[in-house]
């Protein structure tokens, strides 16, 4: 039997940040030193900063909220 997996938003998002450990530099710099990565699989952005030898996340925004006109 094949089980099917489910990877709940919160794992998904630790798998991301443990990705930006290895390889932080992979992804362009936005604006003053400001990088962003996308959550594979849900709507998530993770917008971070190498500061020394540290990545420090600044925010993690959900990228499919509606707007309140």
């Amino acid at each position: 039997m094949t089980w099917r997996v489910r990877v709940r938003p919160e794992a998904e998002l630790d798998l991301l940040v443990a990705s930006l450990a290895n390889n932080a530099l992979l992804y362009a710099d936005l604006f003053e030193g400001v990088r962003r990565v996308f959550a594979r699989r849900f709507p998530f952005a993770v917008s971070f900063q190498i500061v020394g030898d540290e990545v420090v996340v600044i925010s993690i925004l959900h990228m499919r909220r509606r707007r309140m006109t």
